[in-house]
């Protein structure tokens, strides 16, 4: 297994070759089809599980969160946790005055997510949606309390969000060349630029923003 995983940027997070989508988890599959899934995933060695917010709100009945918490309860009966890593998004909407990046709702959403997957902490947790009515210091301020308090490992944006941290780096004259670090052949997340604490506070800890080369939507962390 150790063969086909491949660092995370500078999160410290080891990943497989492949993610596996929950938005089928608790829709179109139910809870023991989802378990199959699951196991069989886990077994295969692979340890990438995506499940934002949003996960499964299109459907008839269905709150968002639907995903999480048929993962939550695969967690607690497989004791796998420490095996996987869980990457979430929040930002879209869920319901009135459940949307967003302001840094009081990405509180309340953690929390959410957190409670659904049963676990207390998430492994990559990122912005799902721009919010052009919340200033990126708020998101970010939110985003770096999540990580000192332990709940958090890594970090995500989307793509106003990155154009806007480079033109700060801009603006300040004090952000250091953006390095571009080789792409990991073996995964399908390839790293684009980084930062560093030294490039920009609030940020946390050494972040890095990367693309996925089958989406030309840039998706970070």
């Amino acid at each position: 297994m150790d063969g086909k995983q491949c660092k995370l940027g500078a999160s410290g997070l080891l990943i497989g070759p492949l993610a596996l989508g929950g938005n089928v988890f608790g829709w179109t599959a139910d809870e023991p089809t989802s378990f199959q899934i699951l196991d069989a995933f886990a077994a295969s060695g692979l340890n990438l599980i995506d499940t934002p917010d949003v996960y499964s709100k299109w459907a008839p009945g269905h709150q968002g969160g639907e995903s999480k918490t048929i993962i939550g309860k695969w967690l607690k009966r497989s004791g796998s946790r420490a095996k996987v890593v869980i990457a979430t998004k929040a930002g879209m909407e869920m319901g009135p005055n459940r949307k967003g990046l302001a840094k009081s709702y990405i509180l309340r959403a953690a929390e959410d997510s957190l409670r659904r997957l049963q676990t207390d902490y998430i492994d990559l947790y990122q912005a799902h949606t721009d919010d052009p009515d919340t200033p990126l210091d708020e998101t970010l301020e939110a985003f770096a309390q999540l990580v000192k308090q332990g709940k958090v490992k890594a970090l995500g944006a989307s793509h106003l969000q990155r154009r806007e941290a480079f033109r700060s780096f801009a603006n300040r004259r004090t952000a250091r060349t953006p390095q571009l670090p080789k792409p990991c052949s073996r995964c399908t997340i390839s790293m684009t630029a980084q930062i560093t604490k030294q490039s920009w506070s609030p940020f946390a800890r050494n972040t890095d923003w990367v693309r996925s080369p089958i989406s030309p939507r840039p998706v970070g962390f």
